[in-house]
């Protein structure tokens, strides 16, 4: 079956969205980093922490499950793929020692901070190298943007945390926010605060 136009306004719509989100998600886990060497309470440390482990969690899933792959089949410079995912390899082994520590531990802060430099150079790479590329690319980019949607929805109940949004918007376009609202979710109580 071939891929659509990117030109169609469907797919410039969905496109914008996919970008849109994942840049969402990329101020989100920056306004956590630099919020946290403001905090003084170890006990809202640790919340900033776990809501930020889990967003990145939820964020580097739908990259390597969904995104990557299909830019990658779009025939977009796997050389920089290749780079984004070791990228997310290194950042999966930081969040995971990350939650192994406890706020109390001497390193805790500084393990926090260094997490955030790392997060923000990829995010800066990824903006400004990858997002341009994406234009022009053939990408069924309606089906990726509705499989992302799915995909956060399950990540979400798997780690028992509801979607983040924005103080003054929904985290959902209104557009696939309505096919979403009809699944079944659980509720649990969000573990990681207000993560996504």
């Amino acid at each position: 079956m071939p891929i659509p136009s990117p030109n169609t306004p469907g797919a410039i719509a969905a496109r914008n969205e996919v970008i849109n989100v994942l840049k969402d998600d990329h101020e989100r886990v920056l306004r956590a980093f630099r919020e946290f060497d403001q905090l003084e309470s170890l006990q809202a440390c640790q919340k900033v922490v776990q809501r930020t482990c889990a967003d990145l969690k939820v964020h580097g899933a739908l990259e390597d499950e969904l995104f990557y792959p299909a830019v990658r089949a779009a025939g977009i410079d796997a050389d920089l793929i290749d780079d984004f995912e070791v990228a997310h390899r290194n950042l999966e082994a930081m969040v995971a020692r990350m939650e192994l520590l406890a706020p109390h531990d001497e390193k805790y802060r500084a393990s926090f901070r260094v997490m955030g430099g790392y997060v923000r150079q990829h995010v800066q790479e990824e903006e400004k190298k990858l997002f341009p590329l994406l234009a022009r690319a053939r990408i069924p980019w309606e089906a990726l943007c509705d499989r992302m949607y799915d995909r956060l929805a399950e990540l979400c109940d798997d780690l028992g945390v509801v979607p983040a949004a924005p103080p003054d918007e929904p985290r959902l376009p209104p557009l696939r926010r309505k096919a979403t609202e009809t699944r079944p979710r659980s509720h649990k109580p969000a573990t990681a605060g207000a993560s996504r």
